[in-house]
């Protein structure tokens, strides 16, 4: 079991925490669930100021998915930077990596190629195995902002609500949506919502049933930003 991405809120004494635990993939949904919940317990029992935590189950990654991530990190320590459809090619024990790199609209190109360049360097240097770099750059999206609920009577609730009912009934293996919250960002939608499974179906079914669902919901509502899917063993 390992843990990663791990993200934190709030005021010293009011902590609020999210994180991704791996397991392995046969892991079953029920024990899986258990795990998350073990996790939960025994952070708050040990962190001071700790209120709340959220964990997110997911089978354990291959090479590759290890070093998006890691390309990813990377890029971080540039401020400002965000990145993403990162691609990686071993060619005779050597990486070959393909990243899009997003900047401010308004940026011209000269300060847009500088930033390219100073994350090829980055990566040269922190991942001396990657032969070449290819830094595709695109207009970034604009910040989000904060966030605002979405309340049950509004238009766009009801419209969230009708599209995860469509992907309940479309994905065979998920039923019960429920905890649906629904939240605006920078004029996308926010939504979280979870889902009930057989708690025999390995953490890498479940997780293939959770892209199914993002994949079908994320068709029907154009307007959608995020959605986080959370699966959780059927209760008899």
């Amino acid at each position: 079991m390992t843990f990663h991405r791990m993200r934190s809120r709030g005021q010293e004494d009011d902590i609020h925490l999210d994180l991704h635990v791996q397991v392995r993939p046969g892991t079953p949904v029920e024990e899986a669930h258990a795990i998350a919940h073990q996790v939960e317990r025994r952070l708050l029992a040990e962190v001071p100021g700790l209120r709340d935590v959220v964990v997110h189950i997911e089978p354990e990654r291959g090479a590759a998915q290890d070093l998006d991530e890691r390309i990813r990190t990377v890029a971080k320590a540039l401020p400002g930077t965000r990145v993403h459809r990162v691609q990686a090619q071993e060619i005779g024990g050597r990486l070959y990596v393909t990243v899009h790199l997003e900047v401010g609209g308004s940026s011209s190109l000269e300060e847009a190629h500088n930033r390219a360049n100073q994350l090829e360097a980055l990566l040269r240097q922190s991942l001396p195995q990657v032969a070449s770099s290819d830094i595709h750059i695109e207009p970034g999206k604009q910040a989000e902002g904060e966030a605002r609920a979405v309340a049950a009577h509004e238009p766009a609730y009801e419209e969230v609500r009708r599209a995860l009912d469509r992907a309940t009934r479309q994905v065979e293996g998920l039923s019960g949506v429920h905890d649906v919250v629904v939240a605006r960002a920078g004029g996308r939608l926010v939504v979280s919502a979870h889902w009930e499974c057989d708690g025999r179906l390995s953490v890498e079914d479940a997780h293939a049933l959770s892209g199914r669902v993002e994949q079908c919901v994320q068709a029907q509502l154009p307007s959608l930003g995020q959605i986080t899917v959370h699966v959780e063993p059927r209760v008899p």
